[in-house]
């Protein structure tokens, strides 16, 4: 009979592909617990781990969503706590954005509150790209102008993170400030 036979080259041909699926398979977006290997950039660690941001906050996290929020015309007061009217206005640009209205900055959010920032650009999300570099121990004057000491530091910023030295805050760089803590 031949069935062993089968059997091994059964279990074999699985042994294998679930080998080569977990070659295949990307890790599950917003897995962040999992350790990077050694040597893995910090952008593969944070990926798609945004923070949420949500009512009662307070600190520079706050201060981007609304200043993002202020750069899609929503008219807020930025301050850096997550208050009733900050809820309020989040609430609005979620519905306005297709979102469910929940008042809780997270991935989906921030993918629509999150733009392309490069050199030359100026206003509030140029701010928020300046104060995160600030927050992150990049030197960064928050002036809303994207300056050429600006984009230094967000190169800089790039490749400490191993992110592609591009010198405009793309949504992985916009994912990595958000994510990073402040240098000693």
């Amino acid at each position: 009979m031949r069935r062993p036979a089968v059997y091994v080259a059964l279990a074999l041909a699985l042994f294998w592909l679930g080998r080569e699926s977990a070659r295949l398979i990307p890790p599950a977006v917003g897995r962040s617990s999992a350790a990077p290997a050694a040597g893995a950039p910090l952008a593969t660690a944070v990926r798609e781990a945004w923070p949420t941001v949500r009512p009662g906050d307070r600190g520079t996290l706050v201060w981007t969503v609304q200043r993002l929020l202020k750069a899609h015309r929503v008219p807020i007061t930025v301050n850096g706590v997550f208050d009733d009217a900050t809820g309020d206005r989040v609430r609005a640009f979620q519905h306005d954005s297709g979102l469910q209205p929940d008042a809780l900055v997270g991935v989906r959010t921030w993918s629509m509150l999150i733009k392309d920032t490069a050199p030359g650009d100026a206003g509030q999300q140029v701010e928020a790209v300046q104060d995160l570099l600030a927050r992150a121990g990049w030197p960064a004057d928050i002036t809303g102008r994207f300056t050429m000491a600006t984009h230094q530091s967000l190169l800089d910023f790039q490749r400490a993170h191993g992110l592609p030295p591009t010198g405009t805050a793309d949504r992985a760089t916009w994912l990595a400030l958000t994510a990073a803590r402040p240098r000693p």
